[in-house]
């Protein structure tokens, strides 16, 4: 299985390196199209909403396309009266192989 933990702290690290010019995701950038759907509200509370969404995902790199699928849940909080990320868990089909790089995630 394929893990990754990010702490808001490791995420805002890896943002400021990628916004300097001087650390990149990717090089070149894949080339990516997303399709979501399947978009479900799993729960509402005074802070937030909870989401859930199948997607399939290509990205299109010089070893040719790979294709991702699985299903995604996003945590949204209510700040200052607008909805912002708190948590996104990704779930892939094939969670369970051996994966190659998933470097265009940031």
């Amino acid at each position: 299985m394929s893990v990754i933990y990010d702490n808001r702290s490791r995420i805002a690290t890896r943002l400021n390196q990628l916004r300097t010019g001087r650390r990149y995701a990717q090089t070149p950038p894949s080339s990516l199209r997303r399709v979501i759907s399947n978009i479900e509200v799993l729960g509402r509370d005074g802070r937030g909403v909870t989401a859930a969404a199948n997607f399939v995902l290509a990205e299109s790199r010089e070893r040719g396309v790979v294709t991702w699928a699985g299903r995604v849940t996003y945590r949204l909080r209510l700040v200052d009266g607008e909805l912002r990320l708190a948590g996104k868990q990704v779930l892939l089909v094939n969670r369970d192989q051996p994966l190659p790089t998933l470097a265009f995630l940031i």
